[in-house]
């Protein structure tokens, strides 16, 4: 049964296993009697002596796993052959390697999506004892073997490092096996490869100008044909073009029909509120204490800063503070209001209003929260940040402020208390509630 699970050939049997704490251990013996000679290619069926082999296998339950092998030393019968004596040759495990082949196959398929450093980590703890180094030999002791008398190859660009280094790949087309691979993806180094291969008749492609003209200087007579895969993606890319062009940006659907977005109705959401809990609440505008009576200070501002306007309004705020301060040195170098009217495009009493500012008012220009007086909500600030940090609901906020004699509307009041959560990181306020929705709307984009 094990044999059949740990399958290393019929003419070797498993004869013990340990597994140690940190490694699984198979002992395996050759059955074999007869060998090819390396050399003169005779075959010998005279046993010269054993020898031992350790070779890593791929990991069994992520611990490392060694075959030690019993093999036989041949005698060579050919009395002319320069080698005396040759070691078994074992079907998994090449000459010399203290690998099997599982294993390299196993590492190499790692090793391609990442460095040979990341590799040996994560192999090591799969069960695996490689170092970086090894992987390297590894990787680089792979051959392309190039066929002169292939007659159907594929070809397509690859890229070494992606928006950087780019090759060109050739493989063969029967068995998709690669054959040869090609700096850059120019047509020159095309030309010259297309040269040694003059038996080739059939090329696979995409449709890269680069690669046509190449083929049909060379080879004339070559048919070349469009591969599936890149037909298919220039299809897709058509029929969206084709798409995006008829469709509008947005789809709005109402009760399963195609509607305008002008038609849509907004209805507001009911919610129910406590009358007893909201007569219970009892807030003014006075500015919020903490518990030593210290007045808590916060920001107030109606935009949340993460926003775009806010963040076009800060930008403007801050290139007319610059721009003011330029006025103001060429007010003091010149001493003309002329002269910086005509620069910079002002009127008198704007610059002698700039000129008189302080330096700090000047750099108060920038904070927009010097500049929110006015609104209509002004009135209410500290009540609604008060009633925050006491954790109110949000519809009790609304109604409460309503009833205080707020003018304003509920989506906007509904938007600054989000805003206002926002900028203080309240994160019991972090998702607003809706209060209106679009009934059975879905919008496609």
């Amino acid at each position: 049964m094990i044999d059949k699970l740990l399958n290393y050939g019929d003419n070797y049997n498993i004869v013990n296993i340990i597994k140690e704490s940190t490694k699984n251990l198979i002992f395996l013996k050759s059955k074999t009697t007869c060998c090819r000679c390396p050399k003169c290619n005779i075959i010998s069926n005279e046993i010269h002596s054993t020898y031992k082999r350790t070779i890593q296998d791929t990991p069994i339950q992520n611990t490392e796993t060694w075959i030690m092998v019993n093999a036989h030393e041949y005698k060579c019968l050919n009395e002319k052959c320069e080698v005396k004596t040759f070691n078994e040759i074992l079907p998994f495990a090449r000459k010399n390697k203290v690998m099997t082949d599982n294993l390299i196959q196993f590492i190499l398929s790692i090793s391609i999506f990442m460095s040979s450093s990341a590799t040996s980590l994560i192999l090591s703890f799969l069960g695996v004892k490689v170092s970086a180094d090894t992987i390297d030999r590894i990787i680089h002791n792979i051959k392309i073997v190039d066929n002169p008398n292939i007659e159907a190859i594929g070809i397509d660009d690859v890229a070494i490092r992606k928006g950087q280094n780019y090759a060109t790949a050739i493989y063969d087309l029967n068995d998709h096996h690669l054959i040869a691979l090609l700096e850059g993806r120019d047509s020159d180094n095309v030309k010259e490869w297309l040269k040694e291969h003059k038996k080739i008749k059939v090329v696979a492609r995409d449709r890269a100008s680069a690669y046509a003209t190449a083929i049909s200087e060379i080879l004339p007579n070559c048919v070349q044909i469009a591969d599936k895969f890149h037909l298919f993606q220039n299809l897709t890319e058509y029929l969206r073009d084709i798409f995006y062009k008829d469709l509008p940006e947005k789809i709005f659907i109402q009760s399963n029909q195609i509607v305008d977005e002008k038609s849509i109705k907004k209805i507001p959401i009911k919610t129910e509120i406590d009358k007893l809990k909201l007569e219970k609440l009892d807030y003014d505008n006075s500015i919020p204490l903490d518990t030593n009576g210290n007045p808590i200070t916060f920001n107030n501002k109606l935009l949340s800063e993460s926003s775009g306007a806010f963040k076009k309004w800060e930008e403007k705020r801050i290139e007319k503070m610059k721009k003011i301060k330029m006025m103001r040195k060429r007010y003091n170098e010149t001493k003309c209001y002329k002269i910086v009217m005509d620069e910079f495009k002002v009127s008198r009493n704007a610059l002698k209003k700039y000129v008189k500012m302080t330096d700090y008012e000047v750099e108060q220009i920038a904070n927009v929260n010097e500049h929110t007086c006015g609104r209509v909500l002004d009135d209410f600030i500290n009540m609604i940040y008060k009633m925050m940090l006491d954790k109110i609901p949000i519809e009790y906020i609304i109604e409460y402020i309503f009833r205080k004699g707020y003018k304003g509307t509920r989506g906007t009041l509904n938007g600054y208390i989000v805003n206002l959560a926002k900028n203080n990181n309240l994160n019991y306020y972090n998702c607003s509630k809706i209060l209106f929705k679009n009934t059975n709307i879905q919008m496609m984009l």
